[in-house]
């Protein structure tokens, strides 16, 4: 069963959770990171786009 492959895994974090990490890794390094004011932060992306992230109402552009 999966839960017996797993106990055999000396991984901490199931493969399918690395492979979701390993992909954000490698998309999150085009991303440039500016501290704006306060508790927001800009998000601009090198292929376009920018984003503000407010820490303190935990809000963001992106998904608004």
């Amino acid at each position: 069963t999966k839960r017996e492959w797993m106990k055999k895994r000396n991984a901490k974090i199931c493969p399918k959770i690395q492979k979701k990490l390993e992909k954000t890794k490698i998309e999150i390094v085009s991303n440039i990171v500016r501290w704006s004011k306060e508790d927001q932060f800009e998000v601009t992306h090198a292929y376009g786009g920018k984003h503000v992230v407010n820490l303190k109402n935990q809000t963001c552009t992106y998904r608004s």
